[in-house]
């Protein structure tokens, strides 16, 4: 493989791990409102404003904590995504020079 051909490689497995990522803490995400909605409030199909006014309506402190959640989620959704930007690339790049020799 010639290098420009690795490096644009490198380039989609960085992209591909990054999206794949962000899929999975959206899913996370998703997964815990639903469970939230189905124990704690009983309805499933409510609105994401209904899930947070339920959740205040049974406790200040539930409520707190899944906005802390989403802070701290995105937070790490952030992180992770600069740093795949910065250091993945390269990273890709060197685990494929290394697997071919």
């Amino acid at each position: 493989m010639s290098p420009n051909a690795m490096k644009a490689f490198a380039a989609f497995l960085s992209w591909a791990i990054m999206f794949t990522l962000i899929a999975i803490v959206i899913g996370g995400i998703v997964l815990i409102f639903e469970a939230a909605v189905t124990v704690q409030i009983g309805f499933v199909s409510t609105g994401f404003a209904e899930w947070f006014l339920g959740m205040f309506s049974l406790s200040i402190g539930l409520g707190l904590l899944a906005i802390g959640m989403i802070v701290t989620m995105s937070f790490l959704l952030a992180t992770t995504i600069a740093i795949l930007i910065k250091n993945g690339q390269q990273f890709i790049l060197n685990l494929i020079t290394k697997i071919e020799e």
